[in-house]
C-alpha cells in the first residue's frame, strides 16, 4: 500500500520541538483522518511511520505515566497500529529492523542524546505491538528468540542483541 507521506514527516520533526504536548494528538487526528498516512513506507529506508514512532520512546512528551491520553506517544502508536496493521510484523526497514527493534534498544533510537530510557512507555508498546502482531506472529517470534547472536553477514540482529547491547560493559 503506497500512504502518503504526511505522518512520517511530522515525525521527523518530532525532535527539534520544543513541545511535544499536542504533537502526538496531531499524529493522531492525521491517522485517524487517513489510514495511508500509516501505511507510507520511505523508498531509501524503507521505515514506516510505526519505525519512527517506536525510535521515539524515549523522547519526553510529558505524559510519561499517562497511558490513556491522547497526547501521549502510547497512543499514537496505538493509532498507526490501527491504521495500518501491517505494519507491526515482518515489516523490515533498510537496516532489517522491525519496529520492535526500536522499542527494545534504546541504542538505535534517532538521534540518542542521553535521555534515560523510558521502560514503563516501552513497555506499553511492547504489549502493543505482541497484541496487533496476531497472524503474521513476527513480534512474538522475536521476543522468544533466546540467543544473543550477530549476523554480521546479513546485518541481522535480535532485539535480545540490542537489549545487551545497552547493559554497561562490567569488564572496563
Amino acid at each position: 500500500v503506497k500512504g502518503n507521506d504526511e505522518v512520517y514527516n511530522l515525525l521527523a520533526t518530532a525532535r527539534k520541538r520544543d513541545s511535544l504536548i499536542d504533537f502526538w494528538s496531531e499524529i493522531n487526528e492525521i491517522v485517524d483522518s487517513d489510514a495511508t498516512a500509516a501505511a507510507y513506507k520511505r523508498p531509501k529506508t524503507k521505515r514506516t511511520p510505526l519505525h519512527m514512532a517506536c525510535s521515539m520512546v524515549d523522547l519526553d512528551d510529558g505524559m510519561s505515566d499517562q497511558f490513556t491520553n491522547d497526547n501521549s506517544i502510547v497512543a499514537s502508536i496505538h493509532a498507526l497500529i490501527r491504521a495500518c496493521p501491517a505494519s507491526v510484523g515482518d515489516n523490515r526497514d533498510s537496516k532489517g529492523f522491525i519496529p520492535l527493534h526500536y522499542v527494545l534498544s534504546p541504542g538505535i533510537a534517532v538521534n540518542n542524546d542521553d535521555r534515560p530510557p523510558r521502560f514503563k512507555v516501552r513497555a506499553q508498546v511492547v504489549r502493543a505491538l505482541v497484541a496487533a502482531d496476531k497472524n503474521n506472529g513476527a513480534v512474538t517470534k522475536y521476543l522468544s528468540k533466546n540467543n544473543a547472536v550477530f549476523q554480521a553477514d546479513t546485518g541481522g540482529v535480535t532485539p535480545l542483541y540490542f537489549v545487551l547491547q545497552t547493559l554497561p560493559n562490567d569488564f572496563d
